[in-house]
Formats: structure tokens, C-alpha cells, sequence
């Protein structure tokens, strides 16, 4: 081989070796992978909302190269680094987890895709339900805890729910991450903190238990008392003390059920400590009333140190908050006990500071002698006379729900004859008061079950034939009766009932709410002032108890052979629905003197004065009524109405007489009621009453006389007098229907004021049907020298009168703006009038005017379509009637 061929062979070489270089290289290239196998995240449910959730990690497989890694939301981990949302790369064999933060929304769904390498992968979180049930929680037991002291458990955390969870218990209270402790039902949310305090037993060795219950799951609480032998029992024995002996108590003296009779004048100090478990006898002495507990039975002839008894409720075993009967009944029982004993040893006042418990109420019996079933007899607060009930405004005395149609709170009367005591200390009750504190009943959780039976007579306080009664500054709501019942002991089923009723009875500056019959009911009394309350919510309906018939703030309603007389109503106000009521009074008797006479700050006429009862002063959203009343007086009030007498009892003078109305705003705006629509001012019915000097506002018609009696009874309005009012109406100043027999209505000044150009309806003076009946012919009705005025859109407008089937009036001396229009008018009088009208004739005689006159009037109207007398066409002008020595003018 030449050297070219070298050369050239050697170059081939070259070429061959380099081709098989570049063969190998893309060989290489073509076994790179970077697409890992499928790979999947287990979703995750039932997850707090709002919450970083994490997956379980999964290791890629099947690359043999970096893969890029990309994340829609959330982050993801690599090989248990830092979470990112960065794209970054993965290798073959490394695990990866991701994580996203959970829905806001309850059972919502967040997600989030992974890709790896062009391969997918979602990851799914699911937020739980609502979830109140928590995981269980337990309370350690408390040993060893003092007696009749408030004892707490450990605090517990509430985990495992996401919405909040109710919280109750029977017996105790609880308070929530530090908060005040209460018995009322409440929520908690997850990760708050609860605890519970229950008040431990007055005996050694005594366990007592509380319950609490969150979302359905609950956990007790208990609490045992020491061993009695611990160390502050007191080193010497009762039996070891002598006569005059003073014994200061500054351990434990545990009786053990011993009853102790006691030397001569022995005296017994507290210095912090207790006497429980037996009875002391005393033979002549005195103890101090931190001393008195439920365990501790006093008896002989001793007194407490002072006459002042603070309860210490946690000595006397009275269990507060949610009970339930067994434990009522049991509080009840306690606080009679309580109320005996400490009366008993001398005590002029009960004070409680705090205390919120349930009490059943009285219930009724069966009388130990005569067998007869009698009145309820147990009230748990039954006062015995020179006696005073003084509750803080942290006492609250609720009624146990119960199922009775009859029942009391607190009782204040006599009770002899009803349980056979013949010791019993509440007999001619004199000389309680009731001071403070928040009386509530059992209207919204009563049962009101027996059929027939109205179950009306639930009262907070019955006075029953009390005497010297004070009640002041107590809230009284949700009765399923009455909040104070005023009665006598006989309740009037006998004449000549020589027990009379309550006397000398205060009650003041006391608030009245919600409670289902009346606020107050008056039924036998005398000398009774009602002075400074506040009522609001009568005749309202609850979601579990509709409100009973009357609905009133006020009701006197003596029954047969009852009495009410000397009754002061002053400067109390009055928010709803409802009025003050006079039913029925009766006369004072001639030689009656009132113990406690009213001196109004007002200036009183002399010849408004007196009266048997007395509204005065009162600010009123409501009425005023009055129907069977003698002797009453309703003056200076602020109200929206006033409705006296019954018209079918306008012969009843020995029921109906001397009353007086007079110097009252009546405003139809002040009511809020909206089933009064621009309600009457006064509506005047029955008979004997003055009406003077009374402002009139934003009522329909201002004075509404005769109204009530049905069309086959006579009735109407006699023997009154209306006269000095200021009456602005939006319809009739003056209306009036019925019998109308010696009434008077004189120099009133009267308005009609109008918000539309309507004519219709309007008038100054209505008078249908009036002495209408053969029975009525002879009635007279005199309307003199009032001003007749009217308004519309703050310009003078004239308003016509009318005289519709009417017998027997007398309209004299009047200033009209407005004509007069007549039809069926026999046996009247129209004379001496001025008459201005620019809407309507003068006079006109729509037909059959009989025995009339119309004489010596002046009037005026407008020059074009009116004219000063009309007679209607086509009609008959009437028999015998008399137009003369009238002035007409026409053009204004």
C-alpha cells in the first residue's frame, strides 16, 4: 500500500469512528424519562373549615431525570421541605405531599391539582357539618369541700364541634371562659373553657350533685362534705353550757340530732361559726340569726339579737336556678320555715341580697275540722303581721310552673280558719311591707290544662283583708292572674259581712309587665293608694298563653256585697294597651273619715273635691273608663281617651253618681294601640257626671254622648253637665244618640280640623236618634253659647251641624261656622245663634220639623248657591214650625 492509500484509509477510519461516536450519543438521549407513572392523593373529609390540610405524601416513580413539578393552589412539599407554590423539580424515588386550606363553608369542597411531568393528580378536602355534639369531658369530684359553701370544679376545654353548642344545668351555675357564672341556658363554642359551681351540702359527709349537659352529652359534678371529726368542731359540748351563760360560736356545734334543753337566759354570739343537726330549747335567751340554718330547730322562749334577719341562703338549703318540683316544693317548705320561725324569735325584717330560685306556690287543702276543701293555704312567702319582706334588686322569687287554676306567691292577709292552727302568727294580718326585689310567674311555662277553668287567678301578692300594706319598688311580671290581688277575707258571699276588706293598703314605685289578667285588681278595699307605678304590656298575647279577660293595668270590680271606696290613682304611668278601670265603686260611708286624705297639689275647686275615687296625675298611653261609679274623680291626667258610665244604667241613681272629669289632656296620639283609630275624646254615658275644663286633641269626635246601650234597652246620658272644654276633632266636636235627659254643654270652644277637602262624615254637632222613643219624650237636651270653629290646611273652614230623628234639644246663643241641617227634629229650639258658613245654606230643613222654632238667629253666608234657609224639595217642612225674627246676610 502506497502512502496516499495510508492516508486515505486512516481518513475513512477517522470518519467511521466519529459516525459510531454520534450513533451513541443520540442513543443516550433517546432513553431520558421524565413523565412519572399516574400517582393519586387520597381525598380528605370531614375537616375543620378554614383549616391547612395536608395530603398523605406519595413517592414518584418512573423517570429517570428531573420532572418539573407545578401546582394550581395551595403548596406543595418535596421530600418533607419547606411547603411552596413555586415550580420546582422532583427526582425519581422522592415523595411529595400538598396541602390546601379547607372551605369557609360547612360540608364545602376545596381542591387542588398537582402536575408532574405532564401527569395530574387532585388533591380534595371536604369540610365537615354542622357539629354541636362534642367529644366527652369529665368533671373530677371534689371531697373533703366545707359545708354550705360554693365549691368549683376544674375547668374543662370543649373540643370536637364546630358550631355553637347548648349549654344547660339542673342544679348550680356555670361560667364559660371566665365569665360570671349563671343558671340560664346558653351556647359554647370549640376551645372555650367551662366550669362548675354548685353549692355544697349543709351536712358532714353529704354529697350534692350537678349536672351539666353541652350539645347532648353531659357530666356531673360532685361535691362531698368533710368528715365531721376535722378540726374546727368546737371542743365542748351544748350540754355543758350554764345559765347566763353567753356562748360565742366560732366552730362547728354539731348537735347530732340531740334536742338541748338550755338553762335560764343563755345567749348565743355568732363569731363565724355554726350550730346544725338538733333543736335548741330555750328557757328564756337569745340567738344571733347568722346562727339559724335549715338543720337547726329553735324552740321555748327566746329572741334573735336583732330584729333584722339577713338570709344567708347557702345555711338554709334553698336551691337557685333550674329545678325541678321535688326541689321547688322543697324550697317552698324551707322559706315557710324560715318565715315561722324567725317571726317567732322577734323578727321585724326578712332582707335578702341575692337570690334567684323557684318556689312552688300555694295550693289548696283540705280544712282539718269541717273537711271543706279551702282557699290556697301555703304560699311559700306567707307575711305575718309588723312584718317586712326587703329584697334587693339581685332577688328574683319565681313561681314553679305548675297546672293550678288558683294560686299565691305571697300572701298578705288573714288566715285564720284555714289551716287549724290556732297559733298560727298570720292570722289579722297588720302592718307588712314588701320592699325591692323581682316577683315572676309561671305565665309562659304554665300548665293551663283543666277544661272549664280559666286559670285567671295566679297572683304574685294576694292581700287578703291586710291592713297597713305597704308594697314598694317590686317587679311584678308574668302572672298567670294577677300581679297584686286586693281583696277581703270573706270574699262577699254573705250581706251584712261583718269582715271588711284590705285598708290602708300603699302601693308604689313598683313595676307591672306582662302579667296575664291585671296588672292590679281591686275587689274589697278601703284607703288604698296606688301611687308612682309603672304598667306596660296588658292584654298582651304570648307565644304560650294568650292574656285573659279584663287585660287591665288597673281594675276595680267590687262583687255583691263587697266594697271599694277611698281609692287614690295618682302619677302613675302607663305604656300599651289597656286602661285605669273603674267597674263599679261604692259610696263612703256618711260617718267615714279617710285615714289618709289626699291633698292634690293641683288647685281644686271647692266643689270638685272630695270623691270617693281619686285618678290623678296619671300619664297614659290607654283610657280612663268608669261605669258603675260614685264619688269619682278623674282630673290633671294625660291619657288618649276617657269612657264614663254605662248608658243602660242612666236610671241608676243609687249606683251612678257624682263624678267629675275635669283639667285632662286627652290626646288620641298619646295611644299606641292600633285597634284605637282615632279613638273619641270622652264617651259619656249613663248619668251625674261633670265635665269641665278638659283639652280635647286629635281624636275623632270629640265628645260622644248616650253610647252603649243595645237598640231594644233604653239608655243614653242624664242629669250632666259639659261645659269650659277645649275640644279640637277630626270629625264631630260634639255627637251624641240615645236618651239624653238634663244634659247640659255650655261655652266649650270647639274645632274641627280637617287633613282632606272632604265634607263627608264631618260636623260639628251630630245628634242622631236622640229621645227618639216614646219613652224619652219629655227629655231635654240644652247646647248653648259654645264656639264652633273649623280648619282645613291651616285655613278657616265651615262645618255644618246635624239634627237627625232628635226630640227635646235646645240649641241657644251658639257661634256656628257652619249651617245646620234638620230632618226629624220635633219638640226643639234654634234661637240666638250666629251662623257663619261658606260651604252650606244657613238652615236647612231636610224635612218633617215638628213643634220647632227657629227664631232670632243671625246668619250668614256666602253670596251664590247658599242661602240662609232652605227647605229641601219635594219634602214636608213639618207641622207647627216657627221661623221668625231671624237676620240673613248673604255675601261675606
Amino acid at each position: 500500500m502506497n502512502q496516499k492509500s495510508h492516508y486515505l484509509g486512516n481518513i475513512l477510519l477517522i470518519i467511521l469512528l466519529c459516525m459510531l461516536s454520534a450513533c451513541k450519543s443520540d442513543s443516550d438521549n433517546d432513553n431520558e424519562d421524565s413523565t412519572p407513572d399516574p400517582f393519586a392523593f387520597l381525598p380528605v373529609n370531614d375537616v375543620e373549615i378554614s383549616t391547612l390540610t395536608e395530603s398523605a405524601p406519595v413517592t414518584i416513580q418512573g423517570i429517570n431525570t428531573a420532572s418539573s413539578v407545578h401546582i394550581s393552589e395551595g403548596e406543595f412539599s418535596i421530600a418533607g421541605g419547606n411547603y411552596t407554590s413555586s415550580p420546582s423539580t422532583i427526582n425519581n424515588g422522592q415523595s411529595i405531599s400538598v396541602r390546601i386550606m379547607s372551605s369557609a363553608q360547612q360540608l364545602g369542597t376545596a381542591s387542588t391539582t398537582l402536575t408532574i411531568g405532564g401527569v395530574s393528580a387532585v388533591f380534595t378536602v371536604t369540610s365537615r357539618g354542622n357539629d354541636n355534639t362534642p367529644d366527652n369531658f369529665q368533671f373530677s369530684p371534689i371531697t373533703n369541700a366545707e359545708r354550705s359553701t360554693n365549691v368549683e370544679s376544674s375547668s374543662v376545654i370543649i373540643q370536637g364541634i364546630n358550631t355553637p353548642a347548648q349549654v344547660k344545668i339542673n342544679v348550680g351555675e356555670y361560667s364559660i371562659n371566665g365569665g360570671s357564672y349563671t343558671n340560664a341556658p346558653a351556647t359554647i363554642e370549640n376551645g372555650q373553657s367551662i366550669r362548675v359551681r354548685l353549692m355544697s351540702s349543709q351536712q358532714y359527709e353529704s354529697s350534692t350533685s350537678s349536672t351539666l349537659t353541652i350539645g347532648g352529652i353531659s357530666s356531673d359534678f360532685n361535691v362531698t362534705t368533710r368528715n365531721i371529726a376535722s378540726s374546727d368542731d368546737c371542743f365542748f359540748s351544748a350540754q355543758d353550757i350554764q345559765a347566763n351563760e353567753v356562748v360565742y360560736i366560732n366552730c362547728q356545734l354539731n348537735l347530732r340530732g340531740q334536742s338541748i334543753n338550755l338553762p335560764s337566759n343563755v345567749s348565743f354570739v355568732n363569731d363565724g361559726g355554726l350550730i346544725t343537726n338538733g333543736t335548741l330549747t330555750f328557757n328564756t335567751g337569745s340567738i344571733d340569726g347568722e346562727l339559724l340554718n335549715a338543720s337547726l330547730t329553735v324552740e321555748g322562749v327566746a329572741h334573735l339579737t336583732r330584729p333584722e334577719f339577713t338570709l344567708i341562703k347557702e345555711r338554709w338549703d334553698i336551691m337557685e336556678g333550674q329545678v325541678d318540683e321535688a326541689v321547688a316544693r322543697n324550697n317552698k317548705a324551707i322559706m315557710r320555715q324560715l318565715i315561722k320561725q324567725i317571726k317567732l324569735l322577734g323578727a321585724k325584717t326578712l332582707k335578702i341580697n341575692q337570690l334567684d330560685a323557684y318556689f312552688y306556690p300555694s295550693e289548696f287543702a283540705i280544712h282539718p275540722v269541717s273537711g271543706k276543701k279551702v282557699w290556697p293555704h301555703d304560699a311559700p312567702f306567707e307575711l305575718p303581721s309588723d312584718f317586712t319582706l326587703l329584697m334587693s334588686d339581685d332577688t328574683f322569687i319565681r313561681v314553679y310552673k305548675n297546672d293550678m287554676a288558683r294560686y299565691e306567691l305571697v300572701r298578705i292577709g288573714n288566715g285564720k280558719n284555714r289551716t287549724g292552727d290556732e297559733d298560727d302568727p298570720f292570722t289579722d294580718v297588720k302592718n307588712v311591707k314588701v320592699i325591692g326585689g323581682n316577683l315572676i310567674g309561671d305565665r309562659q311555662e304554665h300548665k293551663y290544662t283543666d277544661e272549664g277553668k280559666t286559670h285567671e287567678w295566679g297572683h304574685l301578692i294576694d292581700i287578703v283583708h291586710g291592713e297597713n300594706i305597704e308594697i314598694d319598688r317590686v317587679t311584678m311580671r308574668d302572672a298567670s292572674g294577677d300581679g297584686i290581688h286586693i281583696s277581703g277575707q270573706r270574699y262577699g258571699v254573705v250581706p251584712n259581712n261583718t269582715d271588711r276588706g284590705s285598708r290602708n293598703v300603699l302601693v308604689k314605685n313598683c313595676l307591672f309587665d306582662r302579667n296575664r289578667r291585671n296588672q292590679i285588681s281591686l275587689v274589697y278595699g278601703y284607703d288604698i293608694t296606688i301611687e308612682k307605678n309603672h304598667f306596660k304590656n296588658s292584654k298582651v298575647n304570648l307565644a304560650t298563653s294568650n292574656y285573659i279577660a279584663p287585660g287591665l293595668p288597673i281594675d276595680i270590680e267590687p262583687e255583691v256585697y263587697q266594697e271599694v271606696y277611698d281609692v287614690k290613682i295618682i302619677n302613675n304611668t302607663h305604656e300599651g294597651k289597656g286602661s285605669f278601670h273603674v267597674y263599679k265603686s261604692t259610696p263612703m260611708p256618711t260617718d267615714y273619715n279617710s285615714p289618709h286624705p289626699y291633698i292634690s297639689p293641683f288647685n281644686i275647686a271647692t266643689e270638685d273635691r272630695g270623691g270617693s275615687i281619686i285618678l290623678e296625675g296619671n300619664k297614659m298611653e290607654g283610657a280612663i273608663t268608669m261605669l258603675l261609679g260614685n264619688g269619682v274623680r278623674i282630673r290633671h291626667n294625660q291619657i288618649s281617651k276617657i269612657l264614663t258610665g254605662r248608658a243602660s244604667a242612666f236610671d241608676k241613681k243609687e249606683l251612678i253618681f257624682d263624678n267629675i272629669i275635669h283639667d285632662n289632656i286627652i290626646d288620641g296620639k298619646f295611644s299606641r294601640d292600633p285597634n284605637i283609630n282615632r279613638p273619641h275624646g270622652i264617651l259619656a254615658a249613663g248619668r251625674d257626671i261633670k265635665i269641665h275644663h278638659n283639652k280635647i286633641r286629635n281624636v275623632s269626635t270629640g265628645i260622644y254622648i248616650g253610647a252603649g246601650s243595645r237598640a231594644d234597652e233604653l239608655g243614653g246620658l242624664k242629669d250632666t253637665q259639659i261645659y269650659d272644654n277645649d275640644i279640637t276633632a277630626n270629625n264631630f266636636g260634639i255627637a251624641a244618640i240615645n236618651g239624653v235627659d238634663n244634659v247640659s254643654i255650655e261655652n266649650n270652644y270647639i274645632t274641627v280640623v280637617r287633613s282632606n277637602s272632604s265634607t263627608l262624615g264631618v260636623g260639628h254637632i251630630r245628634l242622631g236618634l236622640v229621645n227618639n222613643k216614646e219613652q224619652y219624650k219629655d227629655y231635654t237636651f240644652s247646647i248653648a253659647s259654645n264656639t264652633f270653629r273649623g280648619r282645613f290646611e291651616n285655613q278657616d273652614r265651615s262645618y255644618s251641624s246635624i239634627f237627625n230623628n232628635v226630640t227635646g234639644i235646645k240649641i241657644t246663643n251658639n257661634d256656628f261656622s257652619g249651617g245646620i241641617s234638620l230632618i226629624d227634629v220635633n219638640n226643639s229650639e234654634f234661637s240666638s245663634n250666629t251662623i257663619y258658613s261658606n260651604t252650606s245654606n244657613g238652615f236647612y230643613n231636610l224635612g218633617n220639623v215638628n213643634n220647632s222654632s227657629i227664631v232670632g238667629n243671625k246668619v250668614k253666608v256666602e253670596q251664590g248657591p247658599f242661602v240662609c234657609f232652605k227647605q229641601k224639595e219635594n219634602t214636608f217642612p213639618g207641622i207647627n214650625l216657627v221661623i221668625n225674627n231671624n237676620e240673613c246676610q248673604q255675601g261675606l
